[in-house]
């Protein structure tokens, strides 16, 4: 007998797994479904600490402006709440795109940069765009005005301090121990800015708010997630390499993720696909990798099923899709798109409602 065994604690966490998602999205009318997003959003809020925050007027400098092949990149610092101050860019084609305006969240690679489209080198840029890693200047390219965050950890978002994570280009992991301490958490203030870069976006002259669409990749594809559960100011949302069950994708034993992807005291209530159907009835297109080894598919499959049962409940069936896709871990403008002009959100549109 291994009596070495006895000590392993990988029974324990697979107990406490089996005893989670208490929460679980199981409605049959709009009713209930209702009653059971109410309650769910109200968990969600707090492990995600976004009612920590307490919203102060969003202050906007334009910082710069650059001329691009067919529209404007314009840098805008947006300081929202405790000396935090957001890095955003505005991709405005040089005609209109505010009948279809999008919310563009990076993931962990490629950074904002390269989603907006400014890459190092020559490599670099054939490497992306074989992955549509440029998804935020290919949308503003179709004539969609754009707003591209970037997220907290990377870019010029990084905190400042020593060791071997400052020889990398982003500080995710440090934040994150950082809020952790504080009782907070790195993706709940990813959301948070999220929603205060809305308060702003929103309120730019001719926007059309029926029609926002907030979308991004892997990391970005979380956060629009999250989002999108929370704020129904976001009619339309496409997670890209961001979807699959917790226990497969998160917690398994395979691969490890970084740690701005976990949210302590989550797994308590919800899974993800219990987060996604939080959506309902508003559209909602999951785009998946079939071979993405970080979001197993059958797992997702099995997810989306949640999904799938709360917008039946909604009497909204069409109104969600999950587009599995072919190939790994990537974006996929035609998809997004695709689903866009579905929903008759084009730029120029004079069908847009």
């Amino acid at each position: 007998m291994d009596t070495d065994a006895a000590f392993l604690l990988q029974p324990h966490v697979d107990a406490l797994l089996q005893q989670g998602r208490r929460s679980r999205c199981m409605v049959s009318s709009p009713e209930e479904f209702q009653a059971w997003q109410q309650r769910a959003r109200s968990f969600l809020r707090q492990v995600l600490g976004i009612d920590q925050h307490q919203p102060v007027p969003v202050r906007a400098t334009p910082l710069s402006e650059v001329a691009r092949d067919g529209y404007s990149e314009q840098r805008w610092q947006l300081d929202i709440d405790e000396g935090v101050a957001v890095n955003v860019y505005l991709l405005r084609p040089e005609q209109g795109g505010e009948e279809a305006p999008v919310l563009v969240m990076h993931g962990h690679h490629p950074n904002v940069q390269y989603c907006i489209g400014n890459f190092p080198d020559e490599e670099a840029k054939e490497r992306q765009l074989t992955k549509d890693g440029n998804y935020a200047q290919a949308l503003a390219q179709q004539g969609h005005l754009v707003c591209a965050i970037e997220q907290r950890g990377f870019g010029a978002r990084i905190s400042e301090g020593r060791g071997q994570d400052w020889e990398k280009p982003w500080t995710d992991r440090h934040l994150f121990l950082h809020y952790l301490h504080q009782g907070r958490c790195l993706q709940g203030e990813r959301v948070w800015d999220a929603m205060r870069v809305l308060d702003w976006f929103l309120g730019l002259d001719g926007i059309h708010r029926e029609a926002l669409t907030c979308t991004g990749n892997s990391g970005g594809g979380t956060t629009t997630l999250y989002l999108a559960a929370l704020d129904d100011r976001v009619k339309v949302a496409v997670p890209a390499s961001a979807f699959s069950s917790y226990e497969a994708s998160l917690l398994s034993k395979h691969f490890s993720h970084c740690l701005c992807n976990y949210v302590p005291g989550l797994g308590q209530e919800l899974d993800s696909g219990d987060v996604a159907a939080m959506i309902a009835p508003r559209s909602l297109c999951i785009v998946n990798g079939e071979e993405d080894p970080i979001f197993p598919i059958e797992a997702a499959r099995e997810q989306f099923e949640t999904v799938q049962g709360a917008y039946d409940a909604c009497d909204a069936p069409d109104a969600c899709r999950f587009a599995i896709q072919p190939g790994g871990h990537r974006y996929h403008v035609a998809v997004c798109v695709d689903w866009l002009n579905s929903l008759g959100i084009r730029p120029y549109a004079s069908n847009v409602e």
